[in-house]
């Protein structure tokens, strides 16, 4: 059980990671001098809080759709990514944003090569 939550804390972690560098450079590895000390402690909760609250959320229903197998795996996998859609949709007051379409594929693209023997299986 520790193997599955560390090997999808790792999962989400470079997710993100990859994600905070897919935008640093979209911005062109410029960082914003004119935040106040409110600012940088808000940028560090939100850098901080968006992963670990994709960990507690998505980990039941990841876990469960590698239990399965086949339509039923499938299904659950999509309403994961779908939930995971709705989480960033939701904090960013119901606007579509391209970020997002980038995060998902990245969320996807990151699963299927972590997980690709489990997907496999069945």
């Amino acid at each position: 059980m520790i193997k599955i939550f560390l090997k999808f804390v790792g999962y989400i972690l470079l997710k993100w990671l990859c994600f905070y560098i897919y935008e640093l450079a979209v911005n062109g590895f410029k960082w914003n001098s004119k935040a106040n000390k409110e600012g940088y402690i808000l940028a560090a909760i939100m850098l901080f809080t968006l992963p670990l609250l994709e960990i507690i959320v998505l980990i039941s229903p990841i876990h469960f759709a590698l239990k399965q197998k086949g339509c039923i795996m499938i299904s659950i996998l999509i309403f994961a990514f779908l939930l995971e859609f709705m989480m960033s949709w939701y904090t960013t007051n119901q606007q579509i944003q391209v970020w997002m379409f980038v995060k998902m594929i990245l969320s996807i693209g990151l699963f299927y090569y972590l997980y690709r023997k489990e997907l496999t299986k069945s």
